[in-house]
């Protein structure tokens, strides 16, 4: 009897074991089936896309509203998530991140973003990309890699103005003088950047020590048209580069005369005045001529007199004061030398 009862006992564990391990197989086929169509779901289902785009826009919104810092942590998560890769928005995703590490000066990070969009060669986004890999490779003094990211943009139909003015400049900054040159050789005289990217050009001319050429191309740079960008203060500039290296060639008439293209309305007349005064003494001091030599002298005073009854006191003003000075003593006024010169030190 005994025997029999632990027979059915034994039968009866035996099969509930068997049910509970034919349980369990439906139970994983049943799950493996679930995550099939959790998958299938997630690759077919259009509500997954507006998610992206409804959280690219957020971070676009934070970006606008100036909230980099937010901005920048909302679209890491889309962008690094690569499942998102195959997005139409993806690039977008991209550029807003890589803007907004930029605005926050986290550059190092931007850079890589930047970069990966000239990789990708999305044209909407290239032509920024690659300005804002100049400015920052500029901002870092770090050029490595630089020039292949530039000619990424330039194979596309050559670099719009602006960005061949920006690389030249870079180039400028990195001591390439010929290569900066060649950046902005091909920009047309009516593009409203010519006049600047000429001003590049002529600095590095001067760079190479080819100052002739340099103040050829400043003086050509005087005359620019008003069309340009900034074409007062860069023609301005221009004159006061060229009588700058006329003055160091001796050439001291025709420095002074460089220097009238400089307006007195403009923020650069007082240093153009102080420089020209230079002429005049440099001039007074080279000729053997009493007469020539007092005439010269006399239009450094007048030159510094001008600039020191404007009544504002500028940096140059005590070194002024001080030629004033010298340039009276050299004149026999020594009365009036003496007081210029007290009122140096008071």
């Amino acid at each position: 009897m005994l025997g029999h009862l632990a027979l059915c006992v034994a039968t009866a564990a035996a099969f509930e074991e068997r049910e509970l391990a034919r349980i369990g197989d439906d139970i994983t086929a049943v799950g493996i089936k679930l995550k099939h169509v959790i998958e299938d779901y997630q690759a077919k289902d259009p509500m997954g896309l507006r998610r992206f785009s409804e959280r690219l826009a957020d971070g676009e919104i934070l970006f606008l509203l100036g909230d980099y810092g937010r901005a920048s942590l909302v679209l890491y998560d889309l962008v690094e998530d690569r499942r998102h890769s195959g997005e139409p928005s993806y690039a977008r995703a991209i550029y807003y991140l890589a803007e907004s590490l930029h605005q926050s000066g986290q550059d190092a990070s931007a850079r890589s973003y930047f970069e990966e969009l000239v990789r990708r060669g999305d044209p909407e986004f290239l032509v920024q990309s690659v300005r804002r890999l100049i400015q920052i490779a500029d901002r870092r003094q770090q050029w490595e890699g630089l020039q292949a990211q530039v000619e990424v943009l330039a194979k596309l139909g050559g670099l719009p103005s602006d960005i061949a003015y920006i690389h030249a400049k870079s180039l400028l900054r990195q001591g390439n003088y010929q290569a900066a040159i060649e950046a902005v050789h091909s920009l047309p005289p009516d593009d409203p950047l010519y006049a600047k990217a000429r001003y590049v050009a002529a600095v590095a001319r001067m760079q190479l020590g080819e100052l002739e050429q340099a103040a050829q191309l400043f003086a050509e740079i005087t005359h620019v048209a008003d069309h340009a960008i900034e074409a007062a203060d860069i023609r301005e500039q221009a004159a006061m580069n060229q009588g700058r290296l006329l003055l160091e060639a001796g050439r001291y008439a025709e420095s002074a005369d460089a220097y009238q293209f400089v307006p007195r309305t403009s923020s650069h007349f007082e240093e153009a005045l102080y420089e020209v005064t230079w002429n005049y003494v440099r001039a007074a001091d080279t000729t053997e001529d009493g007469a020539e030599r007092a005439r010269e002298y006399t239009k450094a005073r007048n030159a510094l007199e001008i600039m020191l009854l404007a009544g504002t006191e500028t940096p140059l003003a005590p070194e002024a004061r001080l030629l004033l000075g010298n340039i009276l003593m050299r004149l026999a006024e020594y009365d009036l030398a003496t007081e210029t010169f007290d009122g140096v030190v008071s």
